[in-house]
């Protein structure tokens, strides 16, 4: 993806953190450690793994070992679920827009294309054959 990506990632962890009213540190604290992968796995629909380590400070397989358990802490780890869905709204708030934006431009940048390309081919069927 892109530097502008990116930068919204991080910004959409440190809403989160503000939101959950934790500061963000490297300890392996079970708070932490649960703010950090709910934040992760709500990213991950918006970027790649490595973008995602980026923006909580971590490595990609890191990201991996998160993803592999998501769906058990949604069931079984006391807090997770609700710190999840917190992580969810805001990244679907802020880059659910970026992405709406992103898909607008893509439409537009292929109508403009298709709109030249059958100019050219209408310009085609006008020209005289040559025999």
């Amino acid at each position: 993806m892109d530097r502008h990506r990116d930068e919204i990632m991080t910004h959409c962890v440190e809403m989160f953190y503000t939101t959950i009213g934790l500061v963000p540190n490297k300890r392996r604290t079970q708070d932490q450690v649960k703010a950090r992968a709910s934040i992760a796995m709500a990213l991950l629909d918006y970027g790649i793994q490595g973008q995602v380590a980026q923006a909580i400070g971590k490595d990609r397989s890191t990201i991996a070992h998160m993803k592999r358990n998501h769906k058990d802490w949604l069931l079984y780890w006391e807090g997770y679920k609700n710190m999840y869905e917190i992580a969810f709204r805001i990244t679907r708030k802020i880059l659910g827009k970026q992405s709406a934006s992103e898909q607008l431009n893509n439409i537009n940048d292929r109508i403009k294309f298709l709109q030249e390309e059958k100019k050219s081919l209408e310009n085609q069927l006008n020209e005289p054959i040559a025999i």
